[in-house]
């Protein structure tokens, strides 16, 4: 749940047994920078005045919990996939005994600053660069980032976590079809599928992105029964 001009949003997840995956319905024409569309992954598009195409991706920041503890969006997700899949706890505990020990991004890089030999008029030209891990042999063709920005009310860098979902893989929640192809009708919502693959990618990308992300992240999953 995240709040957009002052209302609260939230994201609807369920599981589909039939095939075994996990939907989530997301808004993609609100003006948030939780859910947004981009042209080959990195270009912001407004889907109302643009034709989305099979070169587009969602880009969910995918949240865990929400600010009261309850699970949201890969929590929720994790939860309904687990209930309903006995095989997954154990490819689960496999991969938090790989990452467990793992030095943690946002301890093992920073963000750096270049400066150019070029200037602007008077000012010299300094290029930021932002370290970004990306975990992209996920099936369906999607991906994940994990990007490091410095903390706006601390000091140091926070990690997060970025689902990339092609357009081509989304249903329109109002008709069941496609978004490529058109442009996105007012207040569109789409469904996106998590299979375990899926999950398994965030689970890696949050047990490596930060120590709290990790230690979230294992208590969720001592919540839901598993011995971690």
């Amino acid at each position: 749940m995240y709040k957009v001009s002052g209302k609260d949003i939230s994201i609807e997840c369920e599981y589909d047994k039939n095939q075994k995956k996990v939907w989530c319905i997301l808004p993609i024409t609100l003006p948030t920078s939780k859910i947004r569309l981009k042209r080959n992954g990195n270009e912001p598009i407004a889907p109302r005045n643009t034709e989305i195409t099979d070169k587009d991706y969602i880009e969910w920041q995918i949240s865990y919990r929400d600010p009261n503890g309850k699970l949201i969006e890969f929590g929720e997700s994790l939860g309904k996939a687990l209930n309903n899949d006995m095989n997954l706890k154990m490819e689960i505990k496999q991969v938090v005994e790989e990452y467990r020990n793992v030095d943690t991004f946002d301890k093992k890089f920073t963000i750096q600053r270049i400066e150019d030999k070029k200037h602007y008029n008077e000012f010299k030209l300094i290029y930021e660069s932002t370290p970004i891990l990306r975990l992209d042999d996920l099936t369906d063709n999607y991906y994940i980032d994990i990007i490091l920005k410095q903390k706006q009310k601390a000091v140091g860098y926070q990690a997060m976590v970025f689902l990339y979902i092609p357009c081509e893989k989304v249903l329109s929640l109002k008709n069941k079809q496609k978004l490529i192809g058109r442009k996105a009708y007012q207040n569109e919502k789409a469904m996106v599928f998590l299979n375990n693959d899926h999950i398994l990618g965030l689970l890696k990308s949050f047990l490596v992105a930060s120590n709290t992300h990790r230690g979230d992240i294992l208590n969720i999953l001592r919540s839901l029964n598993i011995n971690v």
